[in-house]
């Protein structure tokens, strides 16, 4: 069996910025990383499925990745579906933090052949959580920066770097925070999708990796056009420019996107 990823092994600013794109050779095979090698609970069962809203049910938010996530295992295609009380996901802190721990113990796992990220229902984030963001980042103390932007960094790494198996980002909503999406190598949408940056336009510096994925795949100019004016593109735009592989009806995602898994599991297996 060969393993192999589109996307070449190199630091995070080059991947992004010049060989990380989908559609690039990558060697068939390398060794998994060391970190989160331990304890790796993807390993359960054959279909693995983890209900992070169950385990609040029964009384407490213990897991940091259970919180957020479920965990679905078929024939070797792993899907990640991100929730909230079992909705939509809302984004936060913890969800930055839980992203990093998830990747760090699929990239460690060897019995995941295709990874699939999606989010819940008709959205891919349904908002933000609120407490999460109570005090402003000019508030957080130095440990609290270097965590965000150690998070931030380490998610954009896990995603490039660790990840060395096919991956396919259904952005099956609308929502912020597309660049985990966006860096899979085949990426589907719904038609009422809008892709862009809003940090610059907020207040805030483009710095969530979205600005560096967008100045490679659809160009410099038009990049620094939709950071610095808050503009969006629709899911047809964004199929014209390459940057999904096709926009698609909501009620067809699910099934369309394991139909592309099932083809890459086929291809990666002989």
């Amino acid at each position: 069996m060969v393993r192999r990823r589109l996307l070449a092994p190199q630091d995070v600013h080059d991947a992004v910025s010049r060989r990380g794109l989908p559609g690039q050779a990558r060697p068939a095979h390398r060794p998994r990383p060391a970190h989160d090698r331990q304890g790796l609970r993807l390993r359960q069962t054959s279909r693995c499925t983890r209900s992070g809203h169950a385990g609040a049910a029964r009384g407490g938010r213990g897991d940091p990745v259970t919180d957020h996530f479920d965990l679905d295992r078929q024939d070797g295609i792993l899907t990640v579906r991100t929730h909230t009380d079992g909705g939509p996901a809302r984004w936060s802190r913890d969800l930055l933090a839980a992203w990093v721990r998830l990747l760090g113990e699929i990239a460690a796992d060897r019995t995941t052949e295709v990874l699939i990220v999606t989010g819940t229902g008709d959205a891919w984030l349904g908002g933000v959580d609120a407490a999460s963001f109570a005090t402003p980042p000019s508030a957080w103390t130095s440990d609290e920066v270097d965590e965000q932007y150690s998070n931030g960094v380490k998610l954009l790494e896990r995603m490039i770097v660790d990840i060395d198996v096919p991956t396919i980002g259904a952005i099956n909503g609308p929502g912020f925070r597309l660049e985990l999406p966006l860096l899979c190598d085949l990426t589907l949408a719904t038609p009422d999708v809008r892709i862009g940056d809003g940090n610059f336009t907020a207040g805030s510096a483009p710095g969530d990796g979205l600005y560096l994925i967008l100045r490679e795949l659809v160009g410099v100019k038009r990049a620094t056009g939709i950071v610095y004016t808050g503009a969006t593109l629709t899911a047809a735009e964004a199929e014209a420019l390459g940057l999904i592989a096709r926009g698609w009806q909501t009620a067809i995602l699910p099934d369309l996107r394991h139909a592309y898994a099932h083809q890459l599991l086929t291809m990666t297996s002989q």
